[in-house]
């Protein structure tokens, strides 16, 4: 996964890219042991009241791309983690913010 900056979240892409980072390394370490790590990137999610708390409900990517259920979200993150993905995008169309 590519990690571009937001103009306007300073903070999350560096953010990102640590816990991707760190994610993989530590991934890495720990699969001779047997353990598998996958880094979640769930993206827009509804029912956790996030968009709410943080202001943001109104924001392009809950209106215009939609958002998925916090279950729909954990079960493709649940699942990624059995397949033994490294990583899970919840969305497609949270890729389009991060190309």
């Amino acid at each position: 996964m590519h990690l571009e900056p937001y103009p306007v979240y300073p903070n999350l892409t560096p953010a990102q890219a640590y816990l991707k980072s760190f994610s993989l390394a530590l991934g890495s370490e720990l699969r001779p042991l047997g353990v598998g790590v996958t880094c979640a990137f769930p993206g827009a999610t509804l029912g956790t009241n996030f968009a709410i708390r943080g202001n943001c409900s109104d924001a392009n990517y809950f209106q215009i791309l939609g958002a998925l259920d916090c279950d729909e979200v954990a079960r493709r993150s649940v699942n990624a983690m059995l397949m033994g993905d490294p990583e899970v995008m919840s969305q497609a169309a949270f890729l389009l913010f991060l190309l």
